[in-house]
Formats: structure tokens, sequence, C-alpha cells
């Protein structure tokens, strides 16, 4: 709202936000390193980061992470908690390879929104026994 003294309430201004510019110029310090940052939603829909195929879905209803279970328990605490830190192993479940994973997130409140920003460090995959 745009209010001026005795006058109250004159207009309002709106602003257009692209998700993409706005969250890479703060992950780009983080692109040649191991870490990987991406944002979710608290419901699970993924806003920024992974790959452009995961912007838009949603990691507890789409099918393309049921066979990767270390992954959706982080995203399930994730979106339940405002901040923290963890390790999951990443792969399918009857994968031979896994990947360990360590992770941190806090949480931006944007526009009457709570965005999840998760920093990921990907360690060298292992084979599992």
């Amino acid at each position: 709202p745009v209010m001026v003294p005795g006058k109250g309430l004159v207009g309002h201004v709106s602003m257009l936000v692209r998700i993409q510019s706005l969250f890479s110029r703060f992950t780009a310090p983080f692109s040649q390193q191991n870490v990987d940052i991406w944002v979710m939603r608290k419901d699970g829909t993924v806003v920024y980061g992974l790959t452009e195929q995961d912007r838009g879905r949603n990691i507890f209803t789409d099918e393309r992470y049921k066979p990767f279970p270390g992954f959706l328990k982080m995203a399930e605490w994730v979106a339940g908690e405002n901040h923290g830190s963890g390790a999951y192993e990443y792969g399918p479940k009857d994968a031979q390879t896994s990947a360990h994973h360590s992770y941190s997130w806090t949480t931006l409140n944007f526009a009457g929104l709570e965005w999840r920003i998760v920093a990921v460090l990907s360690e060298r995959p292992k084979t599992l026994p």
C-alpha cells in the first residue's frame, strides 16, 4: 500500500520476482564447490535448485523421488523444522552405490511464504556392501 499523510491510501505497488534470478545471485559463490543449494516450500514443492526438471515438483507426492528414501526422509525433516542439519545416504533402495550427503537448512520468510533454503555437501559415492 502507498499511504500519503492526510490522504490515506492512494494506491499500491506490486513486484514480480523471478525466483531463479533472485536465488542465483546468492548461490553463485558456491557453484565451483561441492555444495548444492536448493529451495523448497514447506509442502515439499521445489522452487529453486536441484535440476531444471525438479523445479515445480513436489518431493512428497511425485513418483520421481519414491526410490530415494534417504532423500525423502531428509525433505520431511526440513519441511517440519525452521532450521537444522543432518546427513543422509542418497541412492535408490536397491543400488550398489550410494553417496553420503551432509546438509544444513534455514528458513526465509518472504512475501508471506516460508521457504526452506537447503545447502547440501556431496561426498564421493561409495559402494554398499
